[in-house]
């Protein structure tokens, strides 16, 4: 997916995204401006990626429960946004994933490294992690168990208020993407809060 999307990045910029060089003599940057708005219009556009996250936080002070935290983001966020960064997996995800984790060549990493312009981010619950490492046996891989961990939602989860109010797991995912990644644009494509069931509200 990652490398389908970079292709994706790579000709949008090239077919649809044109910069100019500053460098060039203006006589030849008027010229290749009238050709390209001739053959095809800058749009100014911009290429993302969506992430789906969760405020993660750890159920206690423990080394172990925080490094599950930190699993947990790699998992969730790092998944995508390490090689779209860094041209690579994340280390936790090599090792608890191993040879099912396709491995990026020097090639794929250079193509996928810086491959967004932005990053989506969705979130609507925070979680509490604890570490259950044991969770790694052979006989069973897959998504769940490769994480090592036990999650919980924050807060009331009943049908009224699926999802508890958690505002700060927002702010703490925005933290952690700004100073894990380089501080990339950042758009909060869904978050919020749902409504009690009632059949007074209206369509």
């Amino acid at each position: 997916m990652l490398l389908a999307h970079a292709s994706a990045t790579i000709l949008y910029k090239q077919q649809y995204k044109v910069l100019l060089s500053a460098s060039l003599p203006s006589s030849i940057c008027i010229a290749l401006c009238y050709v390209l708005f001739i053959t095809q219009y800058k749009q100014h556009g911009s290429v993302g990626i969506s992430v789906y996250t969760y405020g993660a936080v750890p159920l206690t002070n423990s080394v172990k429960d925080k490094q599950a935290t930190a699993r947990v983001n790699d998992f969730y966020i790092g998944w995508i946004l390490h090689p779209l960064v860094f041209g690579d997996y994340p280390e936790t995800m090599k090792t608890n994933v191993g040879s099912r984790l396709p491995a990026f060549t020097e090639e794929e990493s250079e193509q996928v490294k810086g491959a967004f312009d932005f990053v989506g981010v969705i979130n609507y619950m925070a979680l509490y992690v604890k570490d259950n490492s044991s969770s790694l046996k052979p006989n069973l891989q897959d998504f769940n168990t490769d994480i090592a961990v036990e999650m919980t939602l924050v807060g009331n989860t009943s049908i009224e208020n699926e999802y508890a109010n958690t505002p700060w797991s927002l702010q703490q995912i925005l933290l952690y993407v700004k100073e894990t990644y380089g501080n990339p644009p950042v758009y909060i494509l869904e978050n919020g809060l749902s409504l009690s069931l009632s059949a007074s509200l209206r369509l």
